[in-house]
């Protein structure tokens, strides 16, 4: 399930709709949701939720800032 689709709505409730409907990862747009740019909430909604992430979406009009926030995500993960 992509955090895109679903633009407006907070990131712990995403999780919950994707783990609830048996989504077997969130695709995760940071361009869209400034939650996700902390890396530490995202991976409590990971584990609270036990849905991983499984992609990282950037904008069409990426800058240094959030490439660099999107690299460091995905190390993390």
């Amino acid at each position: 399930m992509s955090t895109d689709s679903l633009s407006g709505y907070g990131l712990d409730l995403i999780f919950e709709l994707a783990s609830d409907l048996g989504f077997d990862g969130i695709d995760l747009a940071i361009w869209k949701n400034f939650d996700s740019w902390h890396i530490a909430y995202v991976h409590k909604l990971i584990e609270k939720h036990n849905i991983p992430v499984k992609v990282i979406q950037i904008s069409r009009d990426v800058n240094i800032k959030e490439m660099n926030q999107a690299v460091e995500l995905a190390r993390s993960l």
